[in-house]
């Protein structure tokens, strides 16, 4: 069985680095990009399983990922875990609540939490696999 896919989406190359080496010794293969254009790239290209989105980003944010991915017949289907330093209050206030993602994680955080978060979404996002449009 195929390992599966992961786009870890920071511009904090020492987040990157982290999660990468937890994820891998998961037995997840493992890409990144550092700015939300790369992020939109590879996502497109390499059609990850489950992408783990920060959303302070340069060039776009999160929220401007995430509504490109799932306006896209070819990415809607993707789970995406978003993760912030961001206040919870804040982030409600830009609306995280209408965004569908399959989980939220708040920096910093520890990192078997966020493979227990990436093993639930995979499940969650295999029972939902909605590649109709």
């Amino acid at each position: 069985m195929p390992k599966k896919r992961i786009l870890i989406v920071d511009d904090e190359p020492e987040i990157i680095k982290a999660i990468e080496i937890r994820l891998k010794l998961s037995g997840y293969e493992v890409m990144d990009a550092c700015d939300g254009q790369m992020a939109l790239s590879k996502a497109r290209k390499m059609k990850p399983d489950l992408i783990i989105l920060d959303l302070l980003l340069p060039k776009m944010d999160g929220f401007q990922i995430y509504k490109a991915l799932k306006a896209n017949c070819a990415t809607n289907h993707i789970p995406i875990i978003a993760y912030t330093a961001q206040n919870p209050e804040v982030v409600a206030e830009k609306g995280i609540e209408a965004v569908d993602m399959v989980d939220f994680v708040l920096k910093p955080f520890d990192t078997t939490v966020l493979v227990l978060a990436v093993e639930k979404a995979l499940r969650k996002g295999g029972e939902n696999d909605n590649t109709h449009c």
